[in-house]
């Protein structure tokens, strides 16, 4: 799939048994060249997608994407200004709409741009859509949307299209910048989604193949530029492909004609004629030119001076036949299929195959066929020489009759394609071979294929060119915009723009650098891989002083700025004749001149560099002494008068060459040979010499926001359960006096254990009375809640006794165990110990379950698998265990225990007796007041609303399904959220109607005063009408207000391209409406402004629908949910976004409930309502301030690992770890240890060496730095993770000595290596996700690009970045994507400071790493600093480029 054989747009390739797309060439714009078009025909005005992938060359210059332009003052454009947003506009004399990005584009990435118009839309803000990357751009600096049904300046005839200038003339907004894909389609407003697609993981957008996009509808004006061909014109390949492509030949217009001095053979006269051919014209507009000619213009067919094809034929003196087409045949780069046939009573003419005939004469006599001297492309004179490509022309003296389409058939066919006429034009006159047929390849075009023998060619035919859809509408090409291999599926090294201390201008799709007469350089965009061997080529046009090539550190530090004499940290080359290493050390030598190529090769596995002139080969050793910078293919020049000017080759040339010479894996276009197993630098041999065993940095790492509750919730994913067992049925408590009661237990043992699971439901959650699961004497229960203190697991024995840990959790099942050993009872919540050394008296009383004493107090909730074992203390895990897939808490077979003396077991299988004992002892409990039977179980978790999850307190009732009495403006939301799937559900609507508004909401807007389709991105149904994003307003989407009875549902639908919602009314499918990808949505439900309530019931599954779900949508249950293939929490960090609380850091080696806090000092904290549970793609957090405040917003920065536990302990070093958890794929291993006091090693089984290492120490019963080693600071010197101090030197930090690839080592500082305390090490080394280096900042607005490469050398797209200033006193900042999705970002944090998100335009995240938008000292002073960057491989697995940001 990486072969450069310039293929015809995006060709579906194979890897890895997946499908991916490659794009063979992209159109290079340079700011003064550029595509037109002008239409001939008026197509839908009102409605037009523009879809094109595009990639920056030139950042803050003002560029045309796409144009379609009447004058300066009437005119439609999509283009980039120069503060690098995006723009599109109509513009009648003032702008009829406009909408501009907040988001700013200057990455050096590619882009797809799609615009979407469809101005009938009811929805204002649906008549423009603007979509990058496949996702919809809802930030908007300008949004002035277009009025209803406004006519819009494209698709209509004769306003000029152009691509790469706005107004026709070059140089005007020029685009500077490569372009592929370009897809117009007239009449549709279609999603990103009929162009592109995202991989699995939803973090590869790529472009959908040639073969789909063809099969789209694209209208009258509609057109698909796929690049395949440059020269004067670039094609549209929207129709089917042909089958058959013509030799064409091109006739020049000066002397080319093929001449035949005698007649045909096989000639007669009759009164009939046909001919047939496929034109092109290249010039000579309103001037006659001869097709076809005979002897004293007996038979002439030509285009005329009204730039039409006419066809005469005399016979006996006087004219038999004049006939031309209505239609022009123009100059436009088009082809197009004329026929003409005629029997002197019958004539047709068709041009493109649609009737196109005026006749002035038609007799019905014979005609002087049989006469010598037969031209083409020139008149017997010769003169009236032809300018165009022509292909296929057919003769005859036969009549076939054009008006029957099976005839015209023969020629061309419905898609306006040419239809093969056979070698002799037989297939095409079925009475024989034609007289004429000139079909045949260039070389013996001229030689006739027919039966009238040869022609003898006069001056020189050349090849024409391809052959076209008559249909198609294909682009003059202005200026030359040239095809390149730099594709949105194989990106080239170029110039990188980025780099701040490139001071000059970039040209020729940045290849070309223009630098200024001081020292400056210029280096590769992409890095090269430490392993390897590779290769590019330079010219200098202009030198000054010093020119150099060779490798440099990609900083700041080591350009030729600011008076440094030569490149410090990488070989180079100058004009003086001698090679460097490091500036000091003389290699061979070699002069450079100007204008003269020269090859740069790079060999990173012997650090050697050579240069040839393609004569001599020089070279020079080097050693790279600091990793943590990535080196790049780097070229300079020294100050001086004059300004330098130099090209670079990194695979498709800026310079002309002599001859073509591709690497070993058919990459590149260069003037040498590349030497064996040097390639070139682009992601198509990155990908071929790298082995990616992992892409899907989601499995490893996400930033999940979430808005705290003040309760208890799962953050992030839910995920299916893992375990094959299954329980079917639970029982609901709610109604009042409602529990499960037997009579005496007399008889039961001091010792014995209840086991039961519980969701639990509103109302009683969050008040303070107790809620009692079970009872087993007047004066003992377990319960939730004390009376006083609402939720906490208490255990009533006269007296509360409770634990700290509440239970609020609305979303799933937790398991409780209270086990009694001889009187003392021991409380287990999900098989974690919550209570202990509890007085329990003997279970001889009447037992209730959901209750207290079966007389009050009664659950709200469901309960499932109910268990009293008389005679035994057994564990929590008799009853359940670790699902080792998603580290929760499962249920597991039960029936195979010991049920002695009292023992029984409910499963609420008989939804008739639910009471009803099935451990065989016939201790079945009597129903009373309504307990009911639930398909919902610990393991069929269905949704239903969770009270955590709302605003204004509304309470649900009946398993939290029923909503009756909710106040005005008040809202709910499920707790359960998807992100994939097809889901459906269903709302009933009670006596009291109100005006409830159903809907969905992403995971990061619920808990809002908005109702669905007000808040960002959210959809909702509002009595008559649907409101979208925003409060968008689709009137009348159903009519009438709902009514008593009705059934209202949901089909939401996120497996299809576009994702889609789907509201119905009774069986009744409304629109499916397009929602944004890639956001785990939450149903909700909310109660209008009205004053009286809604009384609704919701069904998501656990009862029967009322009608079927549409095929493939199934319950919104946990079960049904597809697995994201995320590992088990390993390191979480959550800070509250909004207020100044702690960092709060855990890991699952220390365990649940355990914090550490990056901004103090103090020692470990242990608090069971603060992290919970560590789970698949996320954790279970309580209701702690810190980590859950009600209506503030959060953030977790979640590290995963494929391991599961907690590690095991590492021996490699002098101090044993307590434990180690290790993931090698991630690049991450937590330990903990006890110190010694003394020097030591430390064993992190990362097998390579760490490049960032943090320790703390967790119960030195004082204060304590963290202490932080990072491979850029001085041997011996550490940062401190929790203060703002530069880097500090100790030998009781790491004893001056560098971590190997097996241990660290600490010296005897008690911050680090305490005696006899316990310590956790937080290792981090170079992986496929994680990127550790320095940068040197420059104390400038345009700052520092630092470029992210990752362990194989493939630059990573980051997601995560923190940073510190190691030579001055500056605070750590931390950044992510998901609070900044686009750039320029904002938001940060200071991880040594409690402070809140803070906010300032800093940085932009891109392609293959970041840069500093401004100079604070907290990020680019005149300082060297040190990150760490956890990131996206620019490259999958598979081979797919991930698109810019």
């Amino acid at each position: 799939m990486f072969q450069n054989n310039l293929l015809m747009g995006a060709a579906a390739a194979t890897s890895g048994g997946t499908s991916v797309v490659s794009v063979g060439n992209s159109a290079l714009f340079t700011g003064t060249n550029y595509l037109a078009r002008t239409p001939s025909a008026t197509g839908v005005e009102e409605k037009g997608t523009l879809s094109r992938w595009i990639y920056r060359d030139t950042l803050a210059h003002q560029c045309s994407v796409f144009a379609a332009y009447i004058s300066s003052t009437q005119l439609f454009q999509i283009y980039f200004p120069a503060d690098n947003t995006l723009h599109a506009y109509n513009y009648s004399g003032g702008y009829d709409w406009q909408l501009a990005t907040t988001q700013v584009f200057r990455d050096i990435g590619w882009y797809h741009i799609v615009v979407a118009i469809d101005t009938t839309q009811a929805v204002v803000s649906d008549r423009v859509i603007i979509y990058i990357n496949g996702e919809r751009v809802t930030a908007l600096a300008t949004a002035s949307y277009p009025s209803l049904n406004f006519v819009n300046d494209f698709n209509t005839a004769s306003v000029p299209n152009y691509f790469g200038t706005y107004d026709g003339a070059g140089g005007n907004g020029g685009l500077k910048g490569y372009a592929s894909e370009t897809v117009w389609i007239d009449g549709l407003q279609l999603a990103p989604t009929s162009f592109g697609a995202y991989d699995s993981s939803g973090l590869f957008w790529t472009p959908l193949s040639s073969d789909t996009i063809k099969e789209l509808t694209f209208g009258t004006n509609g057109f698909y530029l796929a690049n395949d061909q440059g020269g004067a014109q670039f094609d549209s390949r929207y129709s089917n492909p042909t089958t058959y492509v013509p030799n064409s030949v091109n006739f020049d217009g000066t002397n080319d004609t093929l001449q035949r001095g005698a007649d045909l053979t096989g000639n007669a006269d009759t009164k009939n004629a046909i001919i047939s051919f496929w034109i092109r014209r290249n010039g000579g507009a309103g001037s006659k030119q001869t097709i076809l000619n005979n002897l004293n213009g007996l038979l002439e067919t030509y285009i005329g001076t009204d730039n039409k094809i006419h066809l005469e034929a005399t016979g006996g003196g006087s004219k038999r036949c004049d006939i031309n087409t209505t239609a022009t045949i123009l100059v436009d780069g088009s082809w197009h299929h004329v026929m003409m046939s005629f029997n002197g009573t019958s004539q047709h003419v068709y041009v493109d195959g649609v009737s196109s005939k005026t006749s002035t004469t038609n007799v019905d006599a014979t005609i002087d066929w049989t006469m010598d001297n037969w031209y083409m492309g020139a008149s017997q004179t010769p003169s009236y020489y032809l300018n165009a490509d022509v292909a296929d022309l057919i003769f005859d003296n036969t009549y076939l009759d054009l008006s029957q389409s099976s005839n015209r058939a023969l020629f061309i066919n419905t898609d306006g394609d040419p239809v093969d006429p056979g070698s002799d034009g037989s297939t095409a006159i079925v009475a024989g071979s034609p007289l004429i047929v000139f079909n045949k390849a260039l070389a013996s075009w001229h030689t006739n294929a027919g039966t009238g023998e040869g022609f003898t060619e006069v001056g020189a035919l050349t090849a024409g060119s391809t052959v076209r859809s008559a249909f198609a509408n294909d682009f003059i090409n202005n200026n030359t915009v040239t095809t390149n291999t730099h594709t949105p599926t194989n990106i080239s090294a170029l110039l990188n723009p980025l780099m701040s201390g490139s001071t000059g201008t970039f040209s020729s799709g940045n290849r070309t650098a223009t630098l200024p007469p001081v020292n400056t350089s210029v280096i590769s965009s992409l890095a090269i891989p430490s392993t390897g061997k590779w290769y590019c080529e330079v010219r200098f046009a202009t030198i000054h002083g010093y020119a150099v090539i060779g490798v440099g550190q990609m900083d700041a530090s080591s350009w030729l700025v600011g008076g440094a004499s030569y490149i410090s940290a990488g070989p180079q080359f100058t004009e003086e004749g001698t090679l460097f290493t490091q500036g000091t050390t003389s290699g061979d030598a070699i002069t450079v001149t100007t204008d003269t190529t020269y090859g740069a090769m790079w060999d990173a596995d012997n650090s050697i560099l050579k240069i040839t002139d393609g004569t001599n080969t020089y070279q020079c050793a080097y050693t790279v002494n600091d990793t943590s910078v990535p080196l790049g293919f780097q070229f300079a020049i020294s100050s001086g008068s004059v300004t330098g000017n130099v090209s670079v080759n990194f695979g498709d040339p800026p310079f002309a060459i002599s001859s073509g010479n591709a690497d070993g894996n058919d990459q590149g276009n260069f003037e040498f040979a590349p030497p064996s197993g040097y390639l070139a630098l682009n992601t198509a041999n990155l990908a071929s010499e790298t082995t990616r065993t992992a892409s899907n940095t989601n499995k490893y790492f996400d930033t999940i926001l979430y808005e705290g509750n003040g309760q208890g919730q799962r953050v992030g994913q839910f995920q299916p359960f893992g375990d094959s067992f299954t329980v079917a049925k639970s029982g609901l408590w709610g109604a009042s006096g409602a529990d499960l009661t037997r009579g005496s237990m007399s008889g039961t043992t001091t010792t014995w254990t209840f086991s039961a699971w519980v969701k639990r439901t509103e109302p009683a959650t969050g008040g303070t009375t107790a809620n009692f699961i079970f009872t087993t004497a007047s004066d003992a229960g377990l319960s939730f809640g004390n009376n006083s203190t609402a939720d906490l697991i208490s255990w009533y024995s006269g007296s509360y006794t409770s634990s700290t840990t509440a239970v609020v959790d609305q979303s799933q099942w937790f398991h409780f165990v209270l086990k009694n050993d001889g009187g003392t009872g021991t409380g287990y919540l999900n098989g974690v110990e919550v209570l202990s050394s509890l007085t329990v008296n003997t279970a001889d009383a009447t037992m209730a379950v959901g209750s207290y004493n079966g007389a009050s107090n009664e659950l709200d909730g469901y309960m499932a698998e109910v268990v009293f074992i008389d005679g035994s203390a057994l564990a929590p895990t008799s009853f359940a265990k670790t699902d080792t897939s998603t580290n929760r808490w499962v249920p597991i077979d039960v029936s195979g225990l010991t049920y002695n003396g009292n023992s029984f077991y409910l499963n609420f299988a008989d939804s008739s007796d639910l009471g009803n004992d099935v451990s065989g002892n016939n201790k079945d409990f009597t129903n009373n007041s309504g307990v009911t039977s639930s398909n919902d179980s610990p393991t069929s978790n269905f949704a239903i609303l969770d009270g955590n999850n709302c605003y204004a307190s509304p309470v649900a009732s009946s398993g939290n399904l029923v909503a009756d009495g909710y106040a005005p403006a008040s809202s709910n939301t499920t707790g359960l959220g998807v992100q994939t799937g097809k889901w459906y559900w269903e709302l009933t609507m009670g006596s009291t109607i109100g005006t409830p508004a159903l809907g969905i909401v992403p995971e990061d807007e619920i808990n809002k005063a908005e109702y669905p389709g007000q808040s960002a991105n959210s959809f909702g149904w509002y009595d008559t009408a649907i409101y979208r994003n925003n409060g968008s307003y689709l009137a009348s989407y159903f009519g009438a207000s709902p009514t008593n009875g009705q059934v209202q549902s949901i089909a939401l639908d996120l497996d299809s391209n576009p994702q889609t919602v789907t509201f119905r009314k009774a069986n009744t499918a409304g629109a499916a409406i397009p929602i944004p990808p890639n956001k785990v949505w939450h149903p909700t439900l909310r109660n209008g402004a009205a004053a009286d309530a809604s009384n609704v019931t919701l069904n998501f599954g656990a009862s029967d629908f009322t009608y079927t779900p549409p095929t493939g949508f199934v319950a919104l249950k946990q079960d049904n949910i597809a697995s994201s293939d995320q590992f088990i929490s390993a390191f979480s960090w959550i800070k509250n976004r909004d207020a100044t609380d702690n960092h709060m850091l855990f890991d699952r080696v220390r365990g649940p409930f355990k914090d550490i806090h990056s901004n103090d000092m103090v020692d470990e904290v242990t608090n069971v309502n603060t992290l919970q549970q560590f789970l698949a793609g996320g954790a279970q957090v309580g209701n702690d301030v810190e980590v859950n405040t009600a209506n503030e917003s959060y953030v977790l920065w979640d590290w995963m690992m494929e391991a599961t536990g907690t590690g095991s302990s590492n021996t490699d070093g002098t101090i044993n770890t307590t434990s180690t958890l290790v993931d090698t794929t991630l690049g991450m291993s937590i330990s903990t240890y006890v110190g010694t006091g003394s020097n030591a090693t430390i064993g992190h089984g990362l097998g390579v060496k760490p490049g960032l290492i943090l320790l703390k120490v967790l119960n030195i019963g004082g204060s304590a730095e963290w202490i932080v080693y990072h491979q850029a600071l001085t041997t011996g010197s550490a940062l401190f993770l929790n203060s703002s101090v530069a880097q500090a030197a100790s030998t009781g930090y790491f004893n001056n000595t560098q971590p190997t690839s097996s241990v660290f080592t600490v010296g005897n500082s008690t911050y680090n290596n305490s005696s006899g305390d316990n310590h956790v090490a937080y290792c981090f080394s170079d992986s496929q996700f994680i990127s550790i280096g320095s940068y040197e900042g420059n104390g400038n607005a345009n700052g520092t690009f630092v470029s992210t490469v990752n362990s194989l050398g493939v630059p990573i797209q980051p997601v995560w970045i923190i940073a510190k200033n190691m030579d001055a006193s500056a605070s750590w900042t931390l950044w992510d994507i998901k609070r900044n999705p686009y750039n320029v970002g904002s938001k940060y944090f200071y991880p040594d400071t409690n402070n809140s998100e803070q906010t300032a335009d800093a940085i932009d995240i891109d392609t293959g790493g970041f840069k500093w938008r401004n100079s604070n000292v907290l990020v680019n002073a005149s300082n060297t600093y040190i990150y760490m960057a956890i990131g996206t491989p620019i490259i999958d697995t598979d081979g797919r480029i991930i698109a810019g940001r």
